[in-house]
């Protein structure tokens, strides 16, 4: 079976809320197929110099796709003990035969390419010329991984994902399929390279994406023959296009973590739909399906309840909240029921709207993340519930900003960030 190997230089102390936000995305993406028995990907989301090199010694024989995501330069890989060698890592990288991608999302990885060509590694490699945004790299990863799960060969993939960038940041990408000129100037942050010597690398897929293309071709051509079906019913009957909309429906997935950001299986929720409430229980991914939804609750508040988890709350103290059925999915964070003393609040940006996926510590205290809806709740130990006030912080893109804040009081912090 072929292997995916995606390895995140993250830190257990001070996690990056993007580095994790772009492990847990990719990890949900390609859930669908690894449970399949497609192919199996191994996930090591602090990875460590010998973990790294464990883990591809191990799968050199199936191994088709290694991704690095942290901070990394010219001469090798920034992981959680310390820097891995970029030849190091070429030469465990040329003993696997079946490699199709090299993705190397940190900063100024160009270089690495001719390591990786010296030691006779004939995949495609993505690496970057300059330095990279952290939320910038995220995003177009997880597009990339959007885009190649749905059944779209590397070099599509990648296209779809600059285009889905370069709606709101300049975004370069160069393909190269001849010889790597190292010495470029930076004309800009965000570049990156496809570098695709074989063009049959550049036409790959994930396995199974074939047959995931021909089942999306198939589920358009049903579902344009069910809404033809539906329009006739209606012109038949006299009705309306009203009555065509109010009838559609759309899933939505709520996901469920603790502090530390870790899944939540086994939990009930509730969302009360007008009449008729709609009860689910996590997977062991902490994700709950809720399917159907009846299309006017799109974009519209509607209550949510934690079900038979007396010592579980929200992020604002109680079992039940309001969750927005925007989009497609939500992230919310469960915490110890309000009676632990703790230091909550909720992270705003410049225009006041709250911030998601920020990083939020006070003191040495591990690092929380805010949910949806900004929130955030930071357990103090017994030793510090007494405290008179403690120190906050907040970042996100590199924004950072600091307030005191009196227990059991609710704490509010601004970062200059725009909307």
């Amino acid at each position: 079976m072929n292997t995916l190997l995606f390895c995140f230089a993250n830190n257990r102390e001070r996690p990056l809320p993007e580095l994790r936000q772009e492990d847990d995305t990719i990890d949900r993406l390609l859930d669908p197929l690894s449970s399949q028995q497609h192919f199996q990907k191994i996930r090591d989301s602090y990875a460590t110099t010998d973990s790294v090199a464990s883990k591809i010694l191990t799968y050199q024989d199936s191994l088709c796709l290694f991704h690095f995501s942290g901070h990394a330069g010219s001469s090798g890989l920034e992981l959680e003990d310390g820097s891995a060698r970029a030849a190091g890592i070429a030469q465990l990288l040329a003993r696997c035969k079946q490699l199709r991608l090299v993705f190397l999302n940190g900063c100024s990885t160009i270089r690495q390419i001719q390591r990786l060509q010296e030691q006779g590694v004939k995949a495609a490699i993505i690496a970057t010329s300059t330095p990279i945004e952290d939320t910038i790299a995220a995003r177009l990863s997880i597009a990339f991984y959007r885009a190649l799960a749905n059944g779209e060969t590397l070099e599509e993939a990648l296209n779809r994902a600059r285009l889905a960038l370069q709606v709101s940041q300049t975004t370069q990408l160069h393909t190269i399929r001849g010889a790597v000129e190292i010495d470029l100037e930076e004309v800009s942050r965000n570049q990156w390279y496809f570098f695709c010597p074989d063009e049959k690398n550049a036409h790959w897929k994930l396995p199974a994406g074939e047959e995931k293309s021909i089942a999306k071709r198939r589920l358009r051509h049903q579902r344009y023959l069910q809404r033809a079906l539906i329009v006739s019913s209606i012109v038949v009957v006299g009705g309306s296009y009203g009555y065509f909309r109010t009838h559609q429906s759309f899933d939505y997935v709520v996901y469920l973590r603790d502090q530390q950001g870790q899944s939540l299986s086994k939990t009930k929720l509730r969302l009360r739909l007008g009449n008729a409430p709609r009860e689910e229980i996590t997977d062991a991914y902490g994700r709950a399906v809720i399917t159907g939804i009846a299309a006017r609750f799109q974009e519209t508040p509607v209550p949510v309840e934690l079900i038979d988890s007396p010592n579980q709350s929200f992020q604002n103290g109680s079992t039940t909240d309001t969750l927005v059925l925007t989009g497609t999915e939500a992230t919310l964070s469960v915490i110890p029921h309000r009676d632990l003393c703790c230091i909550r609040g909720t992270i705003f940006n410049s225009k006041g709207q709250p911030v998601a996926n920020a990083a939020v510590w006070a003191e040495q205290f591990p690092a929380q993340q805010t949910d949806s809806l900004g929130r955030f709740v930071i357990t103090l130990p017994p030793e510090h519930q007494q405290d008179a006030s403690v120190r906050v912080t907040a970042r996100k893109n590199r924004q950072q900003v600091s307030v005191y804040a009196s227990p059991r009081q609710e704490t509010s912090l601004s970062l200059p960030l725009s909307p």
